[in-house]
């Protein structure tokens, strides 16, 4: 029996970074047990990703590749994976001081440059789990102010740093979150 369909078991897939790397396999065949069960892999463009004889798909440049399963049997029956990659995520900011300032501002400085990222998004909130009132405000450098916030009230703090390369945005991880109670 000939390979009537060929399953994966994911259709897309992300990679961040050189030589990071996933791999995919065949969810199920359709007939069940064809005569020769098996697929060849192939990747659409081996300058972004690559893929060995069992799947595994290691990024080498930013951009997309299709990765394709066809069926050993010569039924010419394929499924395809759509690879993007990314930049690597960036490392995690420290947020080094919160600072008050008249006009009910809070200053957020960061304690060092995040190599390789493009910027800055800090997330702050009423909420000490980020639930609700939730703002969000991008920066380029390691300091800023956030503005029109409410006095008295406690204001919970977190960034983290963002790469922008042509394939989009990649996030890193947030830094621990710190609190400040604006007085002025």
């Amino acid at each position: 029996q000939m390979v009537t369909q060929i399953t994966l078991n994911r259709s897309n897939g992300e990679l961040y970074g050189k030589n990071s790397s996933l791999t995919i396999s065949v969810k199920s065949y359709l007939p069940d047990k064809p005569t020769l069960k098996g697929v060849v892999w192939s990747t659409s463009n081996a300058k972004v990703a690559t893929v060995t004889t069992g799947g595994k798909v290691v990024a080498k440049a930013e951009g997309t590749a299709v990765i394709t399963a066809t069926a050993k049997d010569g039924s010419g029956v394929s499924a395809s994976c759509k690879i993007t990659v990314r930049a690597s995520k960036p490392g995690k900011p420290t947020i080094k001081s919160l600072k008050n300032t008249s006009g009910k501002k809070i200053t957020v400085k960061l304690s060092k440059k995040v190599s390789g990222a493009s910027g800055y998004e800090v997330e702050y909130s009423t909420s000490s789990a980020f639930k609700s009132n939730v703002k969000k405000v991008k920066m380029k450098s390691t300091s800023c102010t956030l503005s029109g916030l409410t006095k008295g009230k406690k204001y919970y703090v977190r960034v983290r740093a963002y790469k922008t390369d042509k394939t989009g945005t990649t996030y890193g991880k947030y830094s621990s979150v710190k609190s400040l109670k604006v007085t002025r």
